[in-house]
């Protein structure tokens, strides 16, 4: 007699370990690509800021000296 976790992984169309194991490498290939992306969008959204508040201390030197 089978057991539960048998009769759900044993099962004749059930993945084989390796094709778990390859479906896993592309869930986390697609997922480091993604979290890759939204660095470069925060990464780019920190440069703007950045030139922002550099712009604004400019001004700010401006209405101070003048």
């Amino acid at each position: 007699m089978m057991t539960d976790y048998e009769e759900d992984f044993a099962a004749p169309d059930s993945p084989t370990l390796v094709e778990m194991w390859k479906h896993q490498v592309v869930l986390m290939t697609n997922e480091a690509e993604y979290l890759n992306s939204e660095l470069l969008k925060a990464r780019q959204n920190i440069a703007k800021l950045v030139a922002i508040n550099a712009e604004l201390a400019e001004q700010l030197r401006g209405v101070r000296s003048g």
